[in-house]
């Protein structure tokens, strides 16, 4: 017969994990703002997340006191679309030189542009808000450079 582990209190760096993960950080930023080494994210962290059970519980609890502590300070869900909706049209100001037909600089304009980099963040988090974005379930390579020769040898 086989013996059911028994699931201990989560550590103080998995609570810290899972709060992260709450707030949306990506596993791996999580991971080291919890004080995870980066070995450890890099090969046990995400395993862990997917088969320790208590774990996965702690981090919904975590989603769901972060969603409420949001909605009392005001940050609805139609109050975060709205701001996300706007921040897909940002804008950023430049300065760019005035060159006369010589190609001398005679001066500088200022003048609004598209803020690609933020419209693109806004962006990316509408589509993970709707699922359409996901983390990737496998860690990342962690095996070296000799030992994938090694079995790519058959050694």
């Amino acid at each position: 017969m086989l013996k059911e582990k028994k699931q201990r209190r989560p550590t103080a760096k998995q609570e810290l994990f899972a709060r992260g993960i709450a707030q949306g950080m990506m596993i791996k930023e999580a991971g080291l703002a919890a004080g995870y080494s980066p070995a450890s994210v890099n090969s046990t962290l995400y395993t862990e997340m997917q088969e320790n059970t208590r774990l996965q519980q702690l981090i919904e609890v975590e989603k769901e006191n972060f969603a409420a502590a949001l909605e009392r300070a005001g940050a609805t869900d139609d109050v975060l679309a709205t701001g996300l909706v706007a921040q897909m049209n940002a804008t950023k100001m430049v300065t760019l030189p005035i060159i006369d037909e010589k190609g001398n600089k005679i001066g500088r304009k200022t003048v609004e542009v598209p803020d690609h980099a933020a419209r693109l963040q806004a962006i990316e988090l509408i589509m993970r808000a709707k699922g359409y974005l996901n983390e990737p379930e496998e860690p990342p390579q962690t095996e070296s450079y000799e030992a994938r020769i090694k079995r790519l040898r058959g050694v």
